[in-house]
């Protein structure tokens, strides 16, 4: 955007929104962290990343689901399915910090080395490539793919806005999809 000569504000405007993915997430996670203290939840906020969220929220589903065949096949008011809920927060720090630790080290280390990486290697695959794996992570849950449909319907019908704006309204419109049907789905409840 910088070398399209974008001003400050749509600079400011697409950083702010690409970042809004966080939103979903967090909504994603409300209901298996809920009952957490706050500290924790603040905690787990900060480590929240898009692969920290993948991670956990597999472990989140797959241990829900699991949680609810149990229930089906055990006396009510058994705590086993509690005792092994209650460690799930630990799962998703674990995850987030030690991405957070290889990001860390990660920078300092390209930082260090990176001008010695020879431009042939064209490493720039990489981050695309990170995002369509979490794609499809995401399009397990209901709210994921409405995100991703209307995100992508918008992404084409702006594609024509200046400064990459499409983007941001492609992201505004798929938040908006999947906050939505997150709400919706709980209404439904």
């Amino acid at each position: 955007m910088l070398a399209a000569g974008a001003g400050f504000i749509p600079i400011a405007l697409t950083s702010g929104l690409l970042n809004l993915r966080h939103v979903l997430y967090s909504a994603s996670m409300a209901e298996y962290v809920r009952h957490l203290p706050r500290r924790w939840r603040l905690l787990l906020a900060y480590v929240l990343t898009d692969e920290a969220y993948a991670v956990a929220v597999l472990r989140y589903q797959q241990r829900h689901a699991g949680e609810a065949d149990q229930a089906e096949h055990t006396d009510s008011g058994t705590p086993a399915a509690d005792a092994t809920a209650d460690l799930r927060h630990w799962y998703f720090l674990g995850a987030g910090f030690t991405l957070w630790a290889g990001w860390q080290l990660s920078t300092a280390a390209g930082l260090l080395f990176g001008a010695t990486i020879p431009p042939e290697w064209e490493l720039d695959f990489a981050v695309p490539l990170t995002f369509i794996a979490l794609l499809t992570l995401l399009l397990r849950e209901r709210a994921g793919q409405a995100a991703a449909l209307v995100a992508g319907l918008g992404a084409l019908a702006f594609a024509a806005l200046p400064y990459k704006l499409g983007l941001v309204a492609a992201i505004v419109l798929g938040l908006a999809a999947g906050a939505w049907t997150v709400r919706r789905l709980e209404q439904a409840r």
